[in-house]
């Protein structure tokens, strides 16, 4: 082999060490590295002769430009390095991955599909191989072919845990919902301690409408991990789809109350409360939130949201600006604050707030639109046209803006570049027709 330091047994294991250097060389500069060269004497001439480099210097040569050319994203060229390196060493599995793999995103499956089978002979028990040819597999097409090989792969690296999520797809893919469930649970059997294995398996049970397993399995993972605030969304995200809000209110209470100094834990629930629309008692949990974490930004942001939900616009800027005062260069807030002086009818401040977003965060369309669209109210047309200009050139597709854009040309006189614009709207509604 050519890589990861190992080389073909005949080759006494040599490593890429003063050897490989030296290969390269002679293959690349023609030259041996200098500390091996001895100086010459003035009065006589020294002979020197260049041995070739062998087949595995070369092989290990055109690897390395294929792994450039890969990195690049130019897989033409990363094929044909990898083929020449193949055929220089036809006994190194690495390759032979890479040219399979290489072959495979450019959709020569039939191509990989036999690479991929050259180097599960020189390595049958390697689960890369199966993992590889699986994939293959499950591109073409041939599923039972694909479950079988990562089913070897697991069974070689049970500790992998893409693996199981690879398998459980390729079962849902052919409705085989017992099959991903059963897939799940070994993955738990490896390792009872992860509680992502157990997300995985409940909600796989519950889209077999295995519903008390599935929330058996829930409240498992809670006391397995019962300081991580993904199995309390988990559990308040199953009781939610069950039609069960309140129930999902009482799931985040008591995150909370394990977890009385996690921010993330209020903010869950304060998000929550917006969506039922009980909207005192989100303001309520955020502004916990804010006391157990002040730098916790996303309740600044969530806590404003909620006192526009209530018309007090007033309570809102104080909001954004608590914020503001804590982290000047956070655009999200810096946005939120010039979105509320555009609700309060103040167009000046919104302008220069949505410019500082602008500073910030150049390439932010919806900043640059929404300017567009105050300096149109303020009959400042030219500015107007600029930022619709700017908000086209970062998302042509966006149409508000080039309606408005139509609007502005057309008030500055410039008909033929209003109905231009026009004409383009007709063109991306047939488009999309």
């Amino acid at each position: 082999m050519i890589l990861a330091g190992a080389w073909n047994a005949q080759n006494s294991k040599v490593v890429a060490s003063r050897a490989v250097i030296s290969a390269l060389l002679l293959l690349n500069f023609g030259c041996a590295p200098l500390r091996n060269l001895q100086p010459s004497r003035p009065t006589e001439i020294v002979e020197r002769v260049v041995p070739p480099a062998s087949d595995e210097a070369r092989a290990y040569a055109r690897f390395a430009r294929g792994i450039v050319y890969l990195r690049n994203n130019e897989l033409q060229q990363a094929e044909q390095s990898f083929l020449e390196a193949a055929e220089l060493d036809p006994s190194s599995p690495e390759v032979l991955l890479k040219l399979a793999s290489v072959q495979m995103r450019m959709r020569k499956f039939q191509e990989a599909t036999q690479t991929c089978l050259r180097a599960s002979n020189l390595l049958p028990n390697d689960p890369e191989v199966h993992r590889t040819l699986g994939n293959i597999y499950r591109h073409t097409g041939e599923l039972v072919n694909a479950a079988a090989e990562i089913e070897l792969a697991i069974q070689l690296e049970p500790d992998n845990k893409a693996q199981y999520e690879a398998l459980a797809a390729i079962y849902y893919s052919q409705n085989k919902e017992e099959e991903a469930i059963r897939v799940y649970r070994t993955m738990i059997e490896n390792d009872g301690d992860d509680p992502k294995a157990g997300l995985l398996l409940a909600r796989a049970l519950e889209r077999a409408e295995r519903l008390e397993e599935a929330e058996s399995e829930l409240r498992r993972v809670i006391e397995l991990a019962p300081m991580n605030i993904q199995s309390y969304a988990s559990m308040a995200r199953f009781k939610l789809r069950r039609g069960q809000p309140d129930e999902a209110v009482e799931v985040y209470r008591g995150a909370i109350a394990r977890m009385p100094k996690e921010p993330h834990a209020y903010l869950l629930l304060g998000t929550l409360y917006q969506s039922l629309e009980r909207i005192d008692e989100a303001i309520e949990t955020y502004q916990s939130a804010i006391e157990v974490d002040p730098s916790t930004m996303r309740a600044y942001a969530a806590l404003a949201d909620s006192y526009e939900k209530k018309n007090d616009m007033t309570a809102a800027f104080d909001a954004y600006l608590a914020g503001l005062r804590l982290d000047p260069r956070n655009i999200v807030l810096r946005f939120g604050l010039a979105s509320t002086y555009v609700y309060a009818g103040n167009r000046a401040a919104a302008i220069s707030e949505f410019k500082k977003v602008i500073e910030l965060a150049p390439r932010w369309v919806e900043a640059h639109y929404s300017l567009g669209i105050l300096y149109a109210a303020e009959e400042e047309y030219e500015e107007a046209r600029k930022q619709l200009r700017l908000a086209l050139f970062l998302n042509p597709d966006l149409v508000p803006a080039r309606r408005h854009l139509g609007s502005v040309l057309a008030k500055q006189g410039n008909l033929s570049g209003a109905i231009a614009q026009y004409e383009r709207l007709v063109n991306l509604d047939v488009d999309r027709t």
